[in-house]
């Protein structure tokens, strides 16, 4: 009987270890990065820009200043961003060059675009 007690202590041990290594949360690599960091705008005229993001998972793009477009904002893996400007013009009036910047985010993983406009 003393056996069997031990035997099944050992199969009891044996179940649990597998058990918690089977049931590990996985922990997503966290890892994001664009094919441009920086990106200059005439005052006006200009065409949109792409670059291509890639990313192991979900990310989001975060954007300081409302004069700067991107689309999409949000994506799952690698996919082609486009940034489009607002123009920089007010007619009869002195306009002066601006920046912003341009944050996209996966996890805890982060990169940036940074953008001037002339003015």
């Amino acid at each position: 009987m003393n056996k069997s007690r031990k035997d099944l202590f050992v199969l009891l041990a044996a179940a649990l270890f597998f058990w918690t290594a089977c049931n590990k949360e996985e922990v997503p690599s966290e890892s994001i990065s664009v094919s441009k960091s920086e990106l200059n705008f005439e005052a006006s005229g200009n065409l949109p820009v792409s670059l291509d993001v890639k990313a192991d998972g979900k990310w989001t793009a975060g954007k300081d200043s409302s004069w700067v477009v991107v689309a999409p904002a949000s994506g799952s893996g690698n996919c082609t961003v486009i940034i489009s400007v607002r123009e920089n013009v007010v007619p009869g009036a002195t306009t002066l060059p601006r920046t912003a910047t341009v944050t996209f985010v996966s996890g805890k993983a982060e990169a940036k675009v940074f953008i001037s406009q002339k003015g």
